[in-house]
């Protein structure tokens, strides 16, 4: 994978670490790993050879500063959870030192697969593994204690679905009702037949294999991108997850990436009943309601377990 190197004042990072944690080492190498409109993530490495991240909002964007500090609350709080996070190792709320307040948090080695040319370069059985690796992890993230790990406290419980809507609503740009004349009939009928809520959870956001690294055996390492995460109903994960599974062949331009494209990866039924066997939790409908603005428009999408899930 090419390095692109990022511009970041490196000597004014190991003062602020040399006065606030000596113990990480001197950085002396800074690159992308991971950037775009979310947080970026930058690796880094010490004149000793031990690797970290820097994690920060986009373009030095100092106005979501408050997105950061809230990832790293959420992880902190989840370091002694049995969901694989990277560790934490220090904030910093000062933007003088990067531009933006930013975290750090430890390496993780393993393997990426975000789209259908990663997974190119994995084997049949390595395929199968990190697919079948998904759902017992988010089962795991959404068994979260939220009272005894703290997470309770970060984010709002009630109205999930209500809050969901209305950030979409105000997310969209003034052109977008014009591309996708159909949101307002979609959105009504999301309002009028949202589900009840009957059960709150820790929800990542953005759970898919893109946002997952991956140790040789095809198990789930670590869990990245916590930026979204928020307490709601454990539905929304599911249908994100099933969002970005697509079969083999499919070559439909879409939002979400999906490596489940290659062959060798577990079909959406089989996702979808290990998650159901893992968390316990049967619904009548599963999982959720999707809105993505793509290529057709904004598209509704409810999967009914009877219909996916043949038993």
């Amino acid at each position: 994978m090419e390095t692109v190197e990022v511009d970041l004042d490196l000597p004014r990072l190991a003062e602020w670490l040399r006065a606030e944690h000596s113990d990480l080492g001197k950085p002396v190498k800074a690159w992308l790993l991971a950037g775009g409109r979310s947080n970026i993530t930058i690796g880094l490495e010490t004149e000793a050879g031990e690797r970290y991240c820097l994690r920060r909002p986009p373009g030095g964007d100092v106005a979501q500063s408050h997105n950061i500090e809230r990832e790293y609350r959420f992880l902190e709080r989840l370091q002694a959870s049995e969901v694989p996070v990277p560790a934490v190792l220090a904030y910093c709320n000062d933007p003088r030192v990067v531009g933006t307040p930013f975290f750090m948090m430890r390496f993780v080695e393993g393997t990426l697969c975000g789209d259908a040319s990663d997974a190119a370069q994995l084997s049949d059985g390595m395929r199968s593994a990190t697919g079948h690796s998904m759902a017992p992890t988010l089962a795991r993230l959404h068994d979260i204690d939220l009272v005894g790990s703290g997470v309770g406290d970060l984010a709002r419980q009630e109205d999930f679905i209500g809050r969901q809507l209305r950030a979409m609503r105000r997310g969209l740009q003034p052109n977008d009702l014009k591309r996708w004349p159909q949101f307002v009939a979609i959105e009504t009928a999301l309002m009028t037949r949202r589900p009840a809520e009957t059960e709150v959870t820790l929800v990542h956001g953005d759970f898919k294999m893109g946002n997952c690294i991956f140790a040789d055996d095809g198990s789930v390492a670590a869990v990245l991108d916590w930026e979204l995460a928020t307490l709601g109903s454990p539905l929304a994960d599911v249908g994100w997850l099933v969002a970005s599974w697509r079969p083999p062949g499919d070559t439909e331009p879409r939002i979400l990436q999906a490596p489940s494209t290659m062959e060798g990866f577990p079909g959406v039924d089989e996702v979808l009943i290990a998650y159901r066997d893992a968390a316990g939790r049967i619904w009548p409908t599963f999982p959720t309601s999707l809105l993505s603005p793509n290529g057709n428009g904004l598209v509704s999408t409810s999967v009914s377990i009877e219909d996916t899930v043949k038993n």
